[in-house]
């Protein structure tokens, strides 16, 4: 009796561990089918931190994972203050660089520099340099999808939002004494057409002399010749405004959707690889062609042609820029 009590107590013993060792085996296929899924599902449980360099400037972006393939980033980028140098030339009576009349040995303009010198004191130069700068900054929402396993080749969709006036060119101060100059000579040869005093001072009025306005009219008025306008043919100067300056202003629109793809670091890469290098390239569309407006609200590149010398391989440069190429590398550090 004894020895079949203890038979049966080893049994139950057997049985209970056996039923224990199958809920554990049961719990544990349950909890890893509820990780799986839950990893699958999982949302914002890691972040990245990146700063990049590349076509677009310098700046920085975070991003998090929706899901196991996609990842969401935002930042910022801004082009670095620099300054490009471009030279016009001063232009009279639409020919610019007039040969020297036979036996004179002065060019049209010097003759003009001359009785403008006499006039106002001040030299004329041939030559006006015009400063160029970049004002280019963005932000950015992309969609990094990830359609391979490794989760390193990614496809970017998104947008752009900043600046619509992307550069600005104006004139150098050095050259401030020729527009001044070319300001005020002008005024007095328009006041001279029109049979108005090209002075005057209180109740004082100077009237320009017969000769004066004979000699004025041969030379025309001083200004940058250009090139010729679409509309009709005509020869376009630019002229100095009321402030004795000239400019010019690059415009897009200031949103601008973007197409690329990268391979590297991403925010769903394992902790134990926290420091990665990648890099994106892509096509910014700004919006066609940009513009390249001028003070006095002439675009160069949709209202004139014939532009010549370094101006011309601008504008020329511009008409090819109907999309923004973008390659960034980025160096990406892994919080969580």
């Amino acid at each position: 009796m004894k020895k079949n009590l203890s038979i049966l107590l080893a049994c139950f013993l057997l049985t209970g561990n056996l039923a224990l060792a199958q809920d554990a085996t049961m719990s544990s296929d349950f909890a890893q089918s509820s990780d799986t899924k839950a990893q699958r599902l999982s949302f914002f449980n890691h972040l990245d931190v990146a700063v990049e360099a590349g076509s677009t400037g310098i700046g920085f972006d975070v991003a998090t994972n929706l899901g196991n393939s996609l990842r969401l980033r935002a930042g910022f980028s801004a082009m670095p203050e620099f300054t490009l140098g471009m030279n016009f030339g001063v232009d009279v009576d639409e020919q610019l660089g007039r040969t020297a009349e036979e036996g004179t040995g002065e060019s049209t303009f010097d003759k003009l520099s001359n009785m403008i010198e006499g006039m106002t004191g001040t030299k004329v130069s041939q030559n006006i340099e015009m400063l160029c700068k970049p004002n280019f900054y963005n932000f950015k929402l992309l969609l990094d999808i990830h359609p391979f396993q490794n989760k390193k080749w990614y496809f970017s969709p998104g947008v752009f939002i900043g600046s619509a006036k992307i550069g600005h060119a104006y004139n150098a101060p050095e050259s401030m004494p020729t527009l001044y100059a070319a300001n005020m000579y002008n005024t007095m040869y328009n006041n001279a057409m029109n049979d108005e005093p090209i002075i005057v001072m209180g109740s004082f009025e100077l009237y320009p002399t017969e000769k004066l306005i004979e000699e004025m009219f041969s030379y025309g008025e001083l200004g940058f010749k250009v090139g010729n306008r679409i509309s009709d043919g005509s020869a376009y100067k630019m002229m100095p405004n009321e402030y004795c300056m000239v400019s010019a202003d690059m415009k897009v629109n200031a949103v601008k959707p973007y197409l690329g793809f990268g391979y590297g670091g991403n925010a769903l890469a394992s902790s134990n690889k926290k420091l990665k290098f990648s890099f994106d390239c892509g096509l910014l569309f700004w919006g066609g062609v940009p513009s390249l407006v001028t003070h006095d609200g002439t675009d160069l590149v949709h209202d004139v042609t014939g532009i010549e010398g370094k101006m011309g391989q601008c504008v020329d440069l511009v008409k090819c820029l109907k999309v923004f190429p973008v390659i960034n590398l980025r160096l990406t550090r892994t919080i969580f």
